[in-house]
Order: structure tokens, then C-alpha cells, then sequence
């Protein structure tokens, strides 16, 4: 039996310029900090996207895995090109997943049909390679449930800010739910209120860095390290002791990302 518990941060991009002077103290930061594992999703369409910097961190780091896909801003980018270079990322050892790939229509950046297109199409891709998917959904859900439910697909809806209503029928048809750090804002009660029907078998806790810095961060560029203060506060609102929390979504993290079964 393990006799000590971890963090995990199983969503935030360190591709990002925003982490171009310091990626690798962040990392170092975030293992200093109790992270074990940790996965970051990189959207290879996205031409702001450093690849190459986060593969090489990746590949020296231990429990550090990566996923590759194309998120629905940039749906208008897939087509049969985009199809095969997603191919030779999925090929890589260190990816556990195909995303962050989903709906957004809040932002509209590719058009409805197009966002459908690629997010039906990565998702026969990620059965092929027999992957789970990372979620991205925004303004959606009705259009995403056509898509998603009797998938047979396991996944992630990543940093959910759905109704409980959409939660449920995803628990039901298997998915794991993320919560970001908006779980301590002042006014995501309506975030709280789903978070508070996930069921902890169920649940893991991101960061979406660099975005989304929870309190006491709150407008700070948010990192790994920076998810402890979103564990602290899910503790607080579940009333369960923080060691039992991290336990079980360590092995949340496992069974999603690290099983074949």
C-alpha cells in the first residue's frame, strides 16, 4: 500500500508563450510542491504552440505525459494533413490522450459545422489508438451530448462549468470530471454546485495554467504548484480530509490515463 499521497495536474500548457523564460522551474516547482503526475494537452494547429521545448522536459521527466489534438477554436485547421501529423504525435509513448478537442460556441473561432466535423473525427482516432479524450466544451452541450453519449469512448470533461444536468448524463455514460481552480472563485457558485454532485471515484482537479489561478493566485500567471489551493478548497467543500482526496485522484489519474482496461 503507497504511504504517501500526490497532487496531480493533469491539464495546463506549458506550451504556452507565457512559459517561455521558465519552464523547466515550473516543473521543478511543481514536483518541489508534491505533484506527481502531471499531463499537458498541446494543440499542434496552434502556430503560438512550443512544441519542441515541452516534448524535451517531457521526456526527461518522470510521470510527465502530453496529449495531442485540435481544439475547436482552430477546427477550420483539420483536414487530411492535420488527420496524418496528429497520427505521428499519438505514435509517442509519452501521449495518453487525444486532446483538448470538443465545441466551443461561446467564441465561434471555426464555424459550428466544422467544430463538429473535427470533433467526431478525433474521436474515431482516439478509438484507434484506443485513447481517451480530453474535453473542451463551451456553450455546447446540447450538440456535444449527440456526440458524446453512447460513444463508448472513456474521457474527460476538462475544466467543467456545465449544469449538473449535462454532468450526470456524462457520469452515466463513464466520463471523469475536471474542476479548475474557478471552484475558489467568489462568484462560480453555479461551478461549486456541479462540482458538489461529482461523485469522487469521478472527479480530478486541474489547473488549466496559465489561466485560471485560484485563490490565493488570483491574478498571478497560474502554474502546477498553484493546484494545491484548488485541492485545499475542495476539502473544505466536500468536508473530506485532503489526504483521502488526493489518494483517490491519483488513482482517478491512473485509471483514465495509465490503464488499458
Amino acid at each position: 500500500m503507497k504511504n504517501k499521497e500526490y497532487y496531480i495536474d493533469p491539464h495546463f500548457h506549458l506550451e504556452s508563450k507565457k512559459f517561455s523564460e521558465d519552464r523547466e522551474e515550473i516543473i521543478k516547482r511543481a514536483k518541489n510542491s508534491g505533484l506527481k503526475y502531471l499531463l499537458s494537452p498541446i494543440d499542434f494547429t496552434d502556430e503560438d504552440a512550443e512544441i519542441e521545448p515541452v516534448k524535451a522536459i517531457v521526456k526527461k521527466t518522470e510521470d510527465y505525459y502530453l496529449a495531442f489534438g485540435v481544439h475547436p477554436h482552430n477546427a477550420k485547421y483539420w483536414n487530411s494533413e492535420t488527420e496524418k501529423e496528429l497520427f505521428i504525435y499519438l505514435k509517442d509513448s509519452k501521449v495518453k490522450a487525444v486532446g483538448e478537442i470538443g465545441l466551443d460556441y461561446y467564441y465561434n473561432f471555426s464555424p459550428k459545422e466544422e467544430q463538429i466535423s473535427a470533433f467526431k473525427a478525433q474521436i474515431e482516432i482516439a478509438k484507434d489508438f484506443d485513447l481517451p479524450i480530453i474535453i473542451h466544451l463551451r456553450d455546447a452541450f446540447d450538440d456535444a451530448a449527440k456526440i458524446l453519449f453512447e460513444e463508448g469512448i472513456k474521457g474527460v470533461l476538462h475544466s467543467y462549468t456545465g449544469n449538473p444536468d449535462f454532468l450526470m448524463e456524462g457520469l452515466k455514460f463513464g466520463y471523469y470530471v475536471s474542476f479548475s481552480g474557478m471552484i475558489t472563485f467568489k462568484k462560480a457558485d453555479n461551478i461549486r454546485e456541479s462540482f458538489m454532485e461529482t461523485p469522487l471515484e469521478r472527479l480530478l482537479l486541474e489547473t488549466d495554467a496559465p489561466y485560471l489561478a485560484p485563490v490565493p493566485m488570483r491574478g498571478k500567471r497560474n502554474e502546477p504548484s498553484f493546484v494545491i489551493y484548488t485541492y485545499k478548497k475542495a476539502s473544505e467543500l466536500l468536508s473530506i480530509d485532503e489526504e483521502k482526496i488526493k489518494k483517490q485522484l491519483e488513482v482517478n489519474f491512473e485509471k483514465i490515463f495509465l490503464s488499458k482496461v
